[in-house]
């Protein structure tokens, strides 16, 4: 069976250790998609009901080392290739000819190696770790970065670089910055807007094992929309000559606070519940950010609930779960010392992956290349009525204990709420949403 452990594809066996796995299984699968290692076990774990029990599997045997195959690195880029690769995927000895997906490397990894090598100087695509997983491959398309120069950078070094000179003269005070909206954020308007699902308004509640400092948590909120220009961001689809998000220089921290703890068990599920209900009835103006919305709510001394919805269009999965750990973890140090200072601003903008995105769709390369792994595609995908289906709007959910300002608490329950549409059948369609 295959598992995964630390974000890693994992195999357990029973039997004997399987021979030249990998040289079958890249047969029929990416190198992404084969487990980075193979543990062999005497039984697989079985729950009451005859199950596999993966929360029982011991942990997978360990990363084997690289055997620096076609001797160490050489050149400048060969080392720092070889660094990255060492320092992703946790393996020492990397050689020139070691393949990154052998060694455990996947799709994730993949990514964090791009990153690493950028932060080191040097540029390689995604495709190019897929077409070339080797030090020795990838060092013949590396290429040196130029300082400040990350896909869309050049194109997108300065606020409202990415405007028209009319949409400029066009903007509304108080904007810091302006640039066109992502194909994927005008895609959820889109629906959102005429009305066919609200699968784009989130709302996630959680009960947090930790006692509430409400000054610090309201300066954790002000200070993450002060560090993130996309929580001050409004969204134009139609006052200038395109789409555009309008970010600004100030808005004010969308937080609020109500005390339960005088209130029985039950009278704190209702209240809960309440806002809970207010919060996914509440749609959001596209034009007045911030478009997201906390509530916080005193349970007792060592525990509280944490309400927030948000427009998807701002935030995205990884986003949300970045946000949601950084408020926590800023409202645990300003507990702790009031004094504290607040984190820099990230380094890169949202503004230079819209520049990108919009390279890459002028990229007549890369458009070849999705017209070529598109070509045959339809719209039509199932059968169904055209109508959004309801389905439950809420789950448990839990999520990894974290350090509060209470020390480590236990994992906070969560429910979520989110209305999806059953998708609706269509003819042959010019665009593919998985086009750029």
């Amino acid at each position: 069976m295959v598992n995964v452990h630390e974000d890693r594809l994992v195999a357990y066996v029973t039997g004997r250790a399987p021979e030249d796995m990998r040289e079958f299984l890249e047969r029929s699968l990416p190198g992404y998609m084969i487990p980075a290692s193979v543990t062999v076990l005497d039984s697989l774990p079985v729950t009451v009901n005859g199950k596999t029990d993966r929360a029982a599997l011991p942990a997978p045997a360990p990363q084997r080392r690289g055997g620096r195959p076609g001797g160490g690195p050489r050149t400048a880029v060969e080392q720092a290739l070889a660094a990255g690769f060492a320092q992703v995927l946790g393996v020492s000895r990397i050689g020139v000819g070691d393949n990154f997906f052998h060694l455990g490397g996947d799709s994730i990894r993949a990514v964090q190696l791009v990153a690493a090598l950028r932060d080191e100087g040097w540029t390689v695509s995604l495709r190019d770790v897929f077409n070339a997983p080797t030090v020795a491959g990838l060092a013949a398309l590396a290429q040196p970065l130029r300082p400040g120069a990350g896909p869309g950078q050049e194109l997108a070094a300065q606020a409202f670089s990415l405007l028209a000179a009319e949409d400029r003269a066009a903007l509304p005070p108080g904007v810091a910055d302006a640039y066109p909206m992502a194909s994927m954020q005008l895609s959820m308007v889109f629906h959102m807007e005429i009305g066919v699902t609200s699968s784009y308004h989130n709302v996630n509640s959680y009960r947090i094992a930790a006692g509430l400092d409400q000054e610090a948590f309201t300066r954790a909120v002000a200070e993450a929309v002060r560090r993130h220009p996309v929580l001050r961001t409004g969204l134009d689809i139609s006052g200038f000559s395109e789409p555009l998000q309008l970010v600004y220089a100030e808005v004010p921290a969308p937080v609020e606070f109500e005390d339960l703890s005088g209130h029985d068990a039950e009278g704190q599920d209702d209240a809960v519940r309440a806002v809970f209900e207010r919060h996914r009835r509440s749609p959001f103006d596209l034009l007045e950010p911030p478009l997201f919305r906390i509530t916080v709510q005193r349970l007792d001394q060592e525990a509280f609930q944490l309400t927030i919805s948000e427009h998807h269009a701002i935030l995205d999965g990884w986003s949300f779960t970045s946000l949601l750990s950084e408020l926590l973890d800023r409202h645990a140090e300003l507990s702790a010392d009031p004094a504290g200072r607040a984190a820099p601003a990230p380094e890169s903008t949202f503004r230079e992956f819209v520049a990108a995105e919009r390279q890459a769709a002028a990229d007549q390369e890369s458009l070849a290349y999705w017209r070529d792994r598109l070509a045959g595609v339809r719209g039509g995908l199932w059968p169904g009525t055209g109508d959004p289906h309801d389905v439950p709007v809420t789950h448990d959910r839990v999520l990894p204990a974290r350090r509060s300002s209470c020390g480590w608490s236990p994992p906070p329950r969560a429910c979520r709420s989110r209305r999806l549409p059953w998708p609706r059948t269509s003819g042959p369609c010019d665009r593919s949403p998985a086009a750029p």
